[in-house]
């Protein structure tokens, strides 16, 4: 559908997982076909799982189904145990890399076989993430991340994050598929849809409608939470299937969903996920003394490290001033490179002893340990040093802001370091949003979310606005 400027730019979405229920099948077919009779279509994120159980089925028409629609990534094993952020629990940051790469690569080429369809997105498997997953999208072939617990201080609108394009699990709308069994539930849906879309859209861009899952269609409760729940772990034999919903049931679900959709046209323009994706993830713009004019003037307005740039974050602006002041400069109206955050796994917010103040020749030796860093492994470095003076990076980011293009000191002059916390304040938001959510069924009881915590709000470093190509 084409969108117009006076109307919300909606996305639908379903992850669809339910290995145990053949029924389950059904329904994804139902479902694609009532959006399809809409004019619109909607992300599908598939585990690797059902795509095989599809296969094993023989259900070519599910595959057919789809064509219609954008096929995602929803991992491989949802809630097998270990799920994503038990095995990224204990592992450092490349480890926990390597290891999303052994252990989903497989579930993805197989769902691209099966469909023969680009994947547009890895979409985080309940409550189980770690952000090594928008750090490895890419290098399986995926395009962006959705239900990210990742997010931007203003609006939750689509952002970059760990070097991957993010859609904000805290912005969605939905899952609406309670809603749609029940009468109550439903009427107050159709009362609040219009003004929450309007309010998610307010800031220009695009609003994620989560529909739900498949499986809930023809089930009254959740396939894994009755196998996995607490670290259980049963054969796949011996998985149990969920209580059935009546046939009833599941045509009242259907029909208020038809009706949903025929209200949300009157106001709204459903578009597909890929046009969204291709949008934001275009030829990257340049960067040139006018952005980054404007990126340093952001920064000093906000007084503290932020990330309010579509574009620079704070860990490009970083570099990009260090290799200024180390004489190295970029070309004008080359696009910058990703720069992640810091990787040390040990807490972001413990800050060196920063000295007051440090002599420009300090300074210029410190911007130079930090470009090599970087151009070395693509992450901020904790903390640069030389000789006996160290800076924790938070602190070289706001002094150099502070400094960037006013009178040069003499180098017998002391620069000012301006000390604060050591990554946007939006990480430690992220991270305790993670650590709230994390705690739930999903997870083994021994799970300890604080190291992913830690390396989430280090990440937030990496945090730019998205921006249309």
């Amino acid at each position: 559908m084409t969108s117009t400027a006076d109307r919300p730019r909606v996305v639908l979405s379903f992850d669809v997982e339910d290995v145990v229920t053949p029924e389950s099948d059904d329904a994804i077919v139902w479902l694609a076909d009532l959006i399809g009779r809409h004019g619109m279509s909607a992300g599908f994120f598939l585990t690797g799982d059902k795509a095989r159980a599809l296969a094993a089925r023989g259900r070519t028409d599910v595959v057919d189904a789809l064509r219609g629609h954008d096929i995602g990534f929803h991992s491989d094993g949802h809630s097998r145990h270990p799920t994503i952020s038990e095995y990224l629990e204990t592992r450092t940051w490349d480890e926990g890399r390597a290891e999303v790469l052994a252990r989903e690569a497989a579930g993805a080429d197989f769902l691209r076989e099966l469909t023969g369809r680009r994947l547009w997105a890895f979409a985080t498997p309940g409550t189980s993430w770690g952000p090594q997953i928008p750090a490895t999208v890419a290098e399986l072939g995926i395009s962006s991340h959705v239900h990210s617990f990742s997010r931007i201080p203003s609006d939750d609108q689509p952002h970059w994050y760990a070097g991957a394009l993010c859609f904000a699990r805290r912005s969605m709308i939905g899952p609406v598929e309670d809603d749609l069994a029940d009468a109550a539930r439903f009427a107050d849906l159709r009362a609040r849809i219009r003004p929450l879309v309007a309010e998610r859209a307010a800031s220009g861009g695009v609003v994620q409608l989560y529909l739900g899952h498949p499986t809930m269609f023809v089930n009254a409760e959740f396939w894994d939470a009755v196998n996995f729940a607490d670290g259980r772990n049963p054969d796949s034999p011996t998985l149990r299937r969920p209580v059935g919903r009546s046939r009833e049931s599941t045509s009242l679900m259907l029909a208020n969903l038809d009706l949903l959709l025929t209200e949300l046209s009157g106001f709204a323009d459903v578009v597909p996920f890929s046009e969204v994706v291709q949008s934001l993830t275009g030829a990257r713009p340049g960067f040139d003394e006018g952005r980054l004019a404007a990126a340093v003037g952001e920064a000093r307005a906000a007084g503290t490290v932020t990330v309010t740039s579509r574009w620079a974050s704070p860990a490009q602006l970083t570099y990009v001033l260090c290799r200024e002041l180390a004489g190295r400069g970029l070309v004008a109206g080359d696009p910058l490179p990703e720069v992640l955050g810091p990787t040390d796994p040990a807490d972001s917010r413990e800050l060196p002893a920063n000295p007051p103040a440090v002599r420009p020749a300090t300074l210029c030796a410190l911007a130079s340990s930090l470009c090599e860093h970087v151009e070395t492994r693509g992450t901020l470095p904790r903390s640069v040093a030389h000789g006996d003076t160290v800076l924790s990076t938070g602190a070289l980011y706001r002094t150099l802001v502070d400094a960037w293009r006013r009178p040069g000191p003499a180098e017998a002059d002391w620069i000012p370091v301006r000390t604060g916390h050591d990554a946007p304040d939006v990480g430690a938001e992220i991270a305790e949003y993670y650590t709230r959510r994390s705690t739930r069924w999903l997870h083994s009881p021994a799970f300890d979310p604080a190291p992913l915590a830690r390396l989430a709000d280090a990440q937030s470093w990496s945090l730019r606005r998205g921006a249309a190509s």
